[in-house]
């Protein structure tokens, strides 16, 4: 009897464990390139004042019905394809809506949302992050990028500390 008290603890913990491996590490690998199958879609692209660059937010959906989505927002030169790398995403999201890019000017773009689950934001972007520029920086060009939610008062968390809405 104590032998199976001691089999059931140790099934108990090993599917509590299993279940914390899953929840943790399942999202990256539904997303990875070879068994994830990403779905990479082109939602919005917006050219900047001095029409040189384009904004590009990209949508990418990964794992099927068991998967999610997650936003991501490039700077590329105009009419070039955004890169296929997250790592050279100025903003990355979870959850997105009422998304929207706004050029203020050819050194500023606005990311505006209603909700967002913001992982990543890279506020200064430099061309010198997509190719090479001159040794001496010549030719270099700077973007500032502001997140602009489009609620004064908009908050993932209520102020007890729950998730809103």
């Amino acid at each position: 009897m104590r032998r199976l008290k001691l089999d059931v603890l140790f099934v108990g913990v090993f599917l509590l464990v299993l279940g914390f491996c899953c929840c943790l590490f399942g999202p990256r690998l539904l997303r990875a390139p070879s068994g994830g199958g990403v779905k990479r879609s082109e939602e919005m692209r917006v050219t900047s004042p001095d029409d040189r660059f384009d904004a590009v937010l990209v949508r990418d959906s990964y794992g099927g019905a068991l998967g999610g989505i997650e936003w991501y927002a490039y700077i590329v030169r105009k009419g070039r394809s955004a890169p296929s790398d997250s790592d050279k995403a100025v903003f990355w999201a979870e959850s997105l809506r009422g998304e929207n890019i706004l050029w203020k000017r050819p050194h500023l773009v606005e990311l505006q949302y209603d909700h967002a689950l913001i992982v990543k934001l890279r506020n200064l972007w430099a061309l010198d992050m997509i190719e090479r520029v001159g040794s001496a920086g010549e030719g270099d060009y700077y973007v500032e990028v502001r997140l602009d939610p489009t609620s004064p008062d908009f908050s993932l968390l209520q102020p007890n500390g729950e998730f809103g809405h």
